[in-house]
Parts: C-alpha cells; structure tokens; sequence
C-alpha cells in the first residue's frame, strides 16, 4: 500500500526523499479559494511527520481519484458541446519517459 505521512504542520504527502522533498496531496497552507486536495512537490526537511492509517490512505486515494475523473468528465462534456478543450500543462502519461 502506497504510504502517505502527516507532517507535523497539517501537510500530507509522501515519505520524503534524502534532500527532504515529499509530494503533497494536501498542504495545509492552501488557500481558501485553493482546492482542499492538490498535488505538489514541496521541500519538507526538518518537518516531522507520521503515518497515516491505511484507511486514511484509502480515503486520500479515492478523493484524488474522483478528481481526476470528475476532470476527465468535464472534458467530454466540454467535447459534446463543441467548446474547446483547456490544454493541458501536464503530458500524457504515453509521452512520459519512464527510467527503470
């Protein structure tokens, strides 16, 4: 099961690597007009932290799941109507390259 951590600042997001960097699925800085999940990278050294229960994981995953396809909805929807589609910032995960 994928691990996510609670920083002792309110963030979550994953075990951070050697230079402290963790990727954020909740910062707790966020904006009031900033949607509740998010996804960043963030430096987190010297922040302390501890493991969520994997209820909460699941819970975590689920909601960023709904996201993207409430996205991918909206898209088709956007599509049906003739309007054009906002282009993505992010490639496709086809035109990622993978190292192994």
């Amino acid at each position: 099961m994928l691990k996510l951590v609670k920083f002792d600042c309110g963030c979550v997001g994953t075990l951070p690597n050697d230079s402290g960097a963790s990727v954020l699925v909740y910062a707790c800085d966020g904006g009031r007009d900033d949607p509740p999940l998010d996804i960043r990278a963030r430096d987190m050294s010297g922040k302390t932290f501890k493991a969520l229960s994997d209820d909460s994981v699941t819970k975590f995953v689920l909601a960023l799941s709904s996201l993207v396809n409430d996205g991918w909805r909206l898209r088709e929807v956007r599509s049906l109507l003739g309007e054009p589609l906002l282009e993505s910032p992010v490639p496709r995960v086809n035109e990622l390259e993978f190292s192994s």
